[in-house]
This record gives C-alpha cells, sequence and structure tokens, in this order.
C-alpha cells in the first residue's frame, strides 16, 4: 500500500476544485478527498492523478445527462403550487424530469412503474433513495401516504436545494440530504431503497463500490435499476447488468427478481 501524503491529498483535491462547474455544484469535500487519495495511491505523478480525478468527476456528475436551471425550475414549481392546479403541478414536475436523460426515458412508463415495483414487497413506510437525481419529483405517481417518510440522497448541491423546496411545496414527510452515499453510506433503517441507474456508474467510479454500499444499507428492500441498452441504443447491456447484480451480492442470502420495462431493468433485492 502506497504510503499518501496528507498535504499531496489537499493541493490535489484544491486543483480539482479550482474548475468552475465544480464550485457551482458543490461537490462534497469528502467526494473529493476520496477521489483524490485513490488516484494518488494509483498513478506514479499528480498531473496523472489530477487527470483520474476530473474524469472520475466528469463521470460522478455526468453533465451529458442533462439538468435544469434550478433558479427557474424553482421558480416554475412555486408558480405551479401557487396556482393550486394539480394537473398544472404534475405538468411541471414532469417537465423538469425531462431535462434529465434518466427520469426523462421514465417518464413514458410512470403509469405503472411505481405499482409494480410496489407488488413484489408493499409500499414502504420509510424509504431511502440514493443518488436520486430529479426522481423525487416522481413522488405524485408513486402512490404513497402521505406520512410515507422519505428521504433522499444527492452529491449536487442546487439540485438538493430545489428538491428540499418541491418537498416544502408538496408537504412530504421527508428531506434531501446532500452526501455521498460511497463514501458515508446512510445509517438510518428503511423499509426500502430506490438506486435507479446509477449502480453501473458507481462501478466506473470504483470497481466493487455496490457491494459495500448495499451491504451497508439497513433496508429491506432494495431496488435497483440499471439501463438495458447503451444511450445510443446499440448496445444490449442486459447480461452485463445481471452480473454487475449478481457479482454485487455474491456470498448473500439475498432474494432477486426482476421486473423488465422498456427502457429500464429493475432488480428487486430482498435483503
Amino acid at each position: 500500500m502506497i504510503k499518501i501524503d496528507e498535504q499531496q491529498v489537499r493541493e490535489l483535491v484544491d486543483m480539482v476544485g479550482k474548475k468552475s462547474a465544480y464550485r457551482v455544484m458543490q461537490i462534497p469535500e469528502a467526494t473529493l478527498h476520496d477521489l483524490a487519495v485513490k488516484a494518488l495511491e494509483r498513478q506514479p505523478t499528480t498531473r496523472m492523478a489530477l487527470k483520474t480525478v476530473r474524469r472520475k468527476l466528469h463521470q460522478i456528475t455526468a453533465p451529458y445527462l442533462g439538468d435544469p436551471d434550478y433558479e427557474n425550475a424553482t421558480r416554475d414549481m412555486q408558480a405551479a403550487f401557487k396556482s393550486d392546479n394539480p394537473t398544472a403541478v404534475q405538468n411541471c414536475c414532469s417537465g423538469i424530469m425531462a431535462s434529465h436523460a434518466s427520469t426523462r426515458e421514465r417518464l413514458r412508463i410512470l403509469g405503472d412503474f411505481y405499482q409494480r415495483l410496489f407488488e413484489k414487497c408493499g409500499k414502504p413506510g420509510a424509504l431511502l433513495d440514493l443518488a436520486c437525481g430529479l426522481n423525487p419529483l416522481s413522488w405524485r405517481w408513486m402512490g404513497l401516504p402521505a406520512e410515507t417518510c422519505y428521504r433522499v440522497y444527492d452529491i449536487h448541491a442546487p439540485r438538493v436545494a430545489f428538491l428540499n423546496e418541491y418537498f416544502r411545496l408538496e408537504g412530504i414527510n421527508g428531506e434531501a440530504i446532500m452526501a455521498d452515499i460511497l463514501v458515508t453510506p446512510p445509517g438510518e433503517a428503511a423499509d426500502a431503497a430506490f438506486l435507479f441507474k446509477e449502480a453501473h456508474r458507481f462501478e466506473e467510479r470504483e470497481s466493487g463500490c455496490n457491494r459495500a454500499l448495499w451491504r451497508a444499507l439497513k433496508v429491506k428492500t432494495l431496488y435497483v435499476s440499471l439501463p438495458p441498452f447503451s444511450l445510443t441504443g446499440r448496445h444490449d447491456l442486459m447480461l452485463k447488468n445481471r452480473k454487475l447484480v449478481t457479482d454485487s451480492i455474491a456470498s448473500e442470502d439475498w432474494q432477486v427478481s426482476e421486473i423488465s420495462f422498456t427502457n429500464e431493468q429493475v432488480f428487486v433485492i430482498e435483503k
């Protein structure tokens, strides 16, 4: 094991933090530190480590997937709720979700997506949404009781602030929390957790990390979804997805079933 000098880590974190895009997102210090340490352990020079950290951050922040302007989105959401028109609120949520590739693809199947998920293990009284992105905006499609405790996690500060405002307007019993779940997995117990279209990107950040994360989660059911096809639609990823899940739960006595949608492959893992 290479001994890493903390001053070297600090310098690398500072170099990465100078990029304006990451300052705007306010990426958690824990994430930058984690990436810096692992890059310095594996790269012979600071320059090469810097390239590695920037590449990993690009994968984590995924700008190619899209994102709304959160100031405008907040104003639009506030106006929709002020109208006291349920259709206006739902349309606003749909419009904002359409700005990000992951939730945009799910819009077409929201009508029965959650119904099919909850048919298997029942509706949760406490729910975690991990690396949530804009998925919490689909709350009105989940069909959960108002008292359901719903806590969501993301590393993008403007997104977290926007979601907390949405939770306030919607009256959701929960909150959005800014945290890197790979560095500090949620410690609270819950009936279920969502991990939608992120496990494959986690593997790009750190091979095998899903195994440790999934074991650490204090939930009865973990819903892991993965894209069945590449972004271009040219490559079938379903066998690769099954291998990722199988490898991540190796040696665990967990039950796994699969629910297939047109553009999403969901693994229901009963811990």
